[in-house]
């Protein structure tokens, strides 16, 4: 029996695409164009399926991994966001809210 898809834990989509690099290292990646969050880059071993391997490792969301997740959102977030004041100190303040608001909602989806 294959493993039920999770779905995306940022916009809930659930249409993902595989994605390849060298040294059988799979993930998958959202095509919602305004989301395209990234599984974590899974080794495959052997002659293993590169699909059932990805989709392992994008519904495992360790916790561990939570608040480096959040950061990474957020900065993508502060590059969306057109800021007139170029400070330094700006960009961190509002890395820090919301990545922490993130943070909140990934705790919130790894209990559910």
């Amino acid at each position: 029996m294959s493993e039920e898809l999770k779905p995306c834990p940022w916009c809930k989509g659930t249409e993902l695409s595989l994605s390849e690099r060298s040294h059988n290292n799979v993930m998958l990646v959202c095509e919602n164009n305004n989301c395209r969050a990234e599984g974590p880059w899974a080794k495959i071993e052997g002659d293993a399926d590169p699909y059932t391997i990805a989709l392992k490792a994008w519904n495992t969301r360790p916790a561990k991994n939570l608040e480096k997740l959040a950061d990474d959102k957020a900065e993508k977030i502060i590059e969306w966001i057109t800021i007139a004041d170029s400070n330094e100190e700006s960009h961190h303040t509002i890395k820090k809210v919301i990545s922490g608001l993130i943070l909140k909602a990934l705790k919130q989806e790894v209990q559910s």
